[in-house]
Parts: C-alpha cells; structure tokens; sequence
C-alpha cells in the first residue's frame, strides 16, 4: 500500500488495524527479553575479538614497514641459501627388457 499522499478527510472513519504487523510486534515484544541479553552477548563477544585484531593488523603494518625499510636501504645482507637442492625431473619408465639366454641352456648365445 505505502504511505498515503495526503491525510485523509475523517481518518478515524478510514483507519484499518494491520493484524498481521499487530501480532508480529507482540511475538517481538514477547522475545525481546531472551533475545537483548543473546544480541548484546554477541556483540561483546566480537568487540573482545575485533580490538586484539586491530592491535595486530597495526602491529604486523608497522613490523612489515621498518624490515622493508631495513632490507631496501641495505641493512642486513640476504646471502645465498646454505643448501641448493637439486632439480629432479620425471624420467620416462623404462621398458621391459626380454630375458636373456644364459649359454648351455639349449638357447643360441
């Protein structure tokens, strides 16, 4: 429906009780009580959460920006690693090799 344009001429005579939004705002107001407690819960629980998050996020920043800053204008020396590994590649399987005659045994060496 939405909201009228303009009042109407007597809206005494032309009110209408909603029965739904009426009953839907007493089931609300019958949970509000168990429901307050749950939500504000919920909310402490992520303000206790988010505020150590935060704390890191500026940490780990700040700790990123003084080793960047450190390793680009030549402060520590990156050397090479220790131990090279060394490359493997996948070889092909070889194929079977028939057996071979061992002389003596009636097979032509």
């Amino acid at each position: 429906k939405g909201w009228p344009i303009s009042l109407p001429e007597n809206p005494q005579a032309d009110c209408e009780v909603d029965n739904k939004r009426v009953e839907a705002y007493h089931a609300v107001r019958k949970l509000e009580p168990r429901l307050v407690p749950m939500v504000i819960g919920l909310m402490m629980i992520r303000l206790v959460l988010t505020i150590p998050m935060a704390i890191l996020s500026c940490l780990g920043f700040i700790w990123g920006k003084d080793l960047h800053s450190k390793l680009s204008s030549g402060y520590v020396h990156m050397g090479a690693p220790t131990y090279v590994g060394q490359p493997q590649s996948v070889q092909p399987a070889q194929q079977a090799q028939p057996m071979q005659s061992i002389a003596g045994h009636n097979a032509p060496a």
